[in-house]
C-alpha cells in the first residue's frame, strides 16, 4: 500500500499527507472551509456548515472516493 496508509488511503488524503496535522486540526479546517462555501458566517452544532460537510461526504462516497458511508446524525 503506498505511503503504508492501508484502507484509509484515498486520492485525496495522498493529496494531502506531507501536512502532519491532527484529526482535530482536519476537522477544524474542513469546519472553516465549508462555513465559507457555505457563507452564513455562523458555525454551530448542526448548522448549515455542518450540512454542506455530511453532504461533501455523501458525495465523496458516492463517487467511491471514501468506503466509509456517512453517519446518520440526531438533529
Amino acid at each position: 500500500m503506498p505511503y503504508g496508509r492501508g484502507k484509509k488511503d484515498n486520492e485525496y488524503s495522498r493529496l494531502a499527507f506531507d501536512i502532519d496535522a491532527p484529526k482535530t486540526v482536519w476537522m477544524a479546517i474542513a469546519v472553516s472551509l465549508a462555513n465559507r462555501v457555505d457563507g452564513t458566517g455562523a458555525i454551530e452544532r448542526g448548522g448549515a456548515p455542518i450540512d454542506t460537510l455530511m453532504a461533501e461526504w455523501q458525495a465523496l462516497y458516492n463517487n467511491g472516493i471514501v468506503p466509509q458511508r456517512p453517519s446518520r446524525r440526531s438533529t
